[in-house]
């Protein structure tokens, strides 16, 4: 796919791997389209960045509000092109014997069930040639303590990736990207001193870049061989 002039929606958008995938867009020439929930600086950031036209604040917790920010690009632009579901949430700790309950389905909604239901919503207006790039993670292969509701949206969202690239084939891609430790915001907000062990773990000897991954989300965007496909990047963390 050549991204020029192409419509691109990445959730998630005002920071981090989000903001990071849609400058990478811009910069390939495609007419991004910001999102965000809380982080309205951020986005206006983002925004700026991309020479975007505006950023559309939505609570993917809400299927209604995933309904709302699909019409909202569609009945500015008329398509997608792409669709970059990188929106999620985590938690540094969440103890299997503790009361759970709603930070579990919280978690379910915003990391699972969005992404499904806004590939499902944006189907219908994305051309032939079009595709979705969903953001997982190594803890989708991997397991850590006190990780379990966040391993298990990210688990889902590879089956759903390779489900979805089923269903929609042959007209538009489906694929994923698998980020190991990404210097984020989020990463440092949890690990704070600790990022030093995170780098030793890590066979690079360094926590992986936002745009490393951006690069990735652009080569399954770009590539209209590959459908189906969660592409790994770790810098080697679950070989090492």
């Amino acid at each position: 796919m050549d991204l020029n002039n192409k419509i691109v929606l990445v959730t998630g958008s005002s920071r981090g791997i989000g903001a990071a995938c849609a400058k990478a867009f811009a910069e390939k020439g495609a007419r991004v389209v910001i999102h965000y929930h809380q982080n309205k600086a951020g986005a206006e950031k983002t925004k700026k960045a991309c020479g975007a036209d505006w950023a559309i604040q939505a609570n993917l917790e809400n299927l209604a509000d995933c309904q709302k920010l699909i019409q909202t690009a569609v009945a500015k632009y008329g398509r997608i092109d792409v669709l970059v579901n990188n929106a999620g949430i985590s938690t540094r700790h969440m103890d299997v014997l503790a009361n759970m309950e709603k930070k579990w389905q919280t978690m379910m909604d915003v990391n699972l069930r969005a992404p499904f239901f806004l590939s499902q919503y944006t189907r219908p207006h994305m051309p032939t040639g079009g595709c979705i790039v969903n953001v997982s993670s190594i803890r989708a292969y991997k397991p850590k303590n006190a990780l379990s509701p966040y391993g298990t949206t990210k688990a889902g969202i590879n089956y759903v990736t390779k489900a979805l690239a089923r269903d929609f084939a042959p007209d538009v891609r489906v694929n994923a990207v698998a980020p190991g430790y990404v210097r984020t915001e989020m990463l440092e907000k949890f690990y704070g001193e600790k990022i030093a062990d995170l780098e030793k773990e890590t066979p690079i000897g360094r926590l992986i870049q936002p745009v490393e991954i951006a690069h990735a989300v652009i080569f399954l965007a770009e590539n209209d061989a590959v459908t189906g496909h969660t592409l790994v990047v770790d810098g080697g963390y679950l070989v090492g």
